[in-house]
């Protein structure tokens, strides 16, 4: 069977006949000229049936590449692809070639007329092949390709030049690989800074989101669930008794509500226990320690607070620096760290109650408002003036009050160097806002204050 074609455009309809159901049903076809029908393309399944073809003409068209595969076209005697763009063949289609001419010796296939062959490293298969093979290419001889500078490379010269493009084209396939893999690590640190940047972010969006309360917070806000969420070290056993035992306590009797994570937390993931505390609270007590971030939790609640603030667009965290333990006010109730001191409390209580119980004063107070005026180891015979006294202890009280605070400020300084950085970064630009603990009621003052500021 016989099928002749030629010069009937049919470029556009192969092209878009991606499966190759054009010539599928066509068992029987021997010969079939497609030539001039400005074909750019073929499926590779367009000859698969036509197991019995021997003629195949696909002279004077566009292609640049040769895709049809005929791994099943063993009885092919010709394939006429002379006049086209073509720039080179696969190494499966020269195989294929190869494997056909195997079995039929009358096999050749013609690409004269082809301007477009390249004698660059991806042809290197090809090149080697004409010269391995030119029995199965039709006027071998007349054979022709482009070098990179536009000059032309006859197949008379192409032993001659084959060695030397072998041997470049591992050095330029290294640099390729060289480019690739510089590319791959600058695209690898990026991405790791951007997720350093960003992953923060991420993970209080993700963990809102998840818990549902991304779409009602500024509701919530208008009635929060809680005054205020305290997020502390909770590895510290004095840290965490103070905190559940006074702290919280303290902050109930000024009438703030509160939300501590290991007392009021439920079965649900921690995250998203976290992410619903953060959003639904007013503010965001942290209690910074020493070893507050030993623990990844405590960071993604600090993290995920400095987060919701910049959402907001108003004040969330309230900082609280712990910077010396020995500030820390004894859990109500406990004596055992300095018996004495209970003691002495006990017989003034003593005292109160017996006065209570017979109706008359029993306790006498005085009071010991200057220790300066103890008299000394010598009977009070000091030398010294009263306002000499005076004059001393004044200048001594200013000085305790300055290194006090310079001893404070060193204490902020080496508590902030041990936090990560994006924490010490915030820290460091609202120090305005640091509160520093102490059992006073101007910190209590402040800190019910800071809560409630809108």
């Amino acid at each position: 069977m016989t099928l002749l074609l030629y010069k009937n455009t049919l470029g556009n309809s192969l092209h878009n006949d991606l499966i190759g159901q054009t010539f599928s049903t066509l068992y029987k076809l021997e010969t079939l000229d497609l030539s001039y029908n400005v074909i750019d393309d073929m499926s590779p399944a367009a000859f698969v049936n036509n197991l019995d073809l021997q003629i195949l003409n696909l002279s004077n068209n566009e292609m640049s590449v040769f895709h049809p595969s005929l791994a099943n076209n063993s009885k092919l005697q010709a394939l006429d692809l002379s006049f086209n763009t073509l720039s080179g063949f696969s190494e499966s289609s020269l195989q294929q070639f190869l494997h056909i001419r195997n079995r039929n010796s009358n096999f050749t296939v013609r690409i004269t007329g082809n301007r477009g062959f390249l004698c660059n490293c991806e042809n290197v298969y090809f090149l080697h092949f004409l010269l391995d093979h030119p029995e199965i290419f039709e006027n071998v001889t007349s054979f022709q390709c482009k070098l990179l500078n536009n000059s032309v490379l006859d197949y008379s010269r192409l032993a001659e030049f084959l060695p030397h493009l072998t041997v470049q084209c591992p050095a330029q396939t290294m640099f390729v690989v060289t480019v690739i893999v510089f590319l791959l690590v600058v695209g690898s640190f990026a991405l790791s800074a951007l997720y350093n940047f960003k992953r923060w972010q991420w993970k209080y969006l993700y963990y809102v989101s998840k818990s549902r309360h991304q779409l009602v917070s500024m509701i919530l806000a208008a009635r929060p669930a809680a005054d205020v969420f305290i997020t502390y070290d909770q590895e510290d056993r004095l840290c965490r008794r103070f905190m559940k035992e006074v702290f919280r306590h303290q902050l109930h009797e000024m009438e703030v509500t509160t939300v501590l994570g290991e007392v009021d937390f439920d079965a649900r993931p921690q995250a998203l226990s976290i992410a619903e505390a953060v959003t639904n609270t007013r503010k965001t007590v942290v209690v910074f320690s020493k070893n507050i971030f030993q623990e990844y939790y405590r960071q993604l609640e600090v993290n995920m607070a400095i987060m919701h603030e910049l959402e907001l667009r108003r004040p969330v965290v309230i900082p609280v620096l712990l910077l010396r333990e020995d500030r820390l006010v004894r859990p109500r109730g406990t004596h055992a760290e300095n018996p004495q001191e209970y003691y002495r409390q006990l017989e003034v209580n003593m005292a109160i109650l017996h006065e209570l119980e017979l109706r008359r004063p029993v306790v006498i107070p005085v009071l010991l408002l200057r220790e300066d005026r103890l008299p000394g180891p010598s009977s009070g015979a000091s030398g010294q003036s009263e306002g000499q006294h005076d004059t001393r202890v004044a200048r001594h009280t200013g000085s305790n009050r300055e290194t006090s605070a310079a001893d404070d400020y060193a204490r902020f300084k080496s508590l902030v160097e041990n936090f990560p950085l994006e924490i010490a970064t915030f820290l460091k630009g609202q120090t305005r806002r640091c509160l520093v603990y102490e059992d006073s009621e101007e910190f209590w003052r402040l800190l019910r204050a800071s809560i409630f500021e809108q």
